[in-house]
């Protein structure tokens, strides 16, 4: 599913102009990654919590040749799954 089929189904079973829904989804969007980028998380009750997470740093290695490479540092966002999105 990509945003705009998420757009199509809130249209589906809301009775509200498209330029509306595909307005609150692009907001909705921006604030989490605003959120985000900032380094707080976002707790969705029953869904899940996303947060952002320092990376590994240190030496790994290439796979395909073997060699040493360095793990930079940096982050990532995790995602941790709601009781309610376990019982799928």
């Amino acid at each position: 599913m990509v945003k705009a089929d998420i757009i199509n189904k809130i249209i589906s079973e809301a009775e509200i102009e498209k330029k509306y829904i595909v307005s609150g989804v692009n907001n909705i969007i921006e604030i989490m990654r605003e959120t985000l980028k900032t380094g707080e998380k976002i707790e969705l009750r029953g869904f899940g919590v996303f947060k952002v997470v320092a990376k590994k740093t240190g030496i790994g290695r290439n796979l395909q040749n073997n060699t040493p490479l360095e793990l930079k540092e940096g982050k990532r966002i995790k995602f941790k799954s709601g009781k309610n999105l376990k019982k799928i």
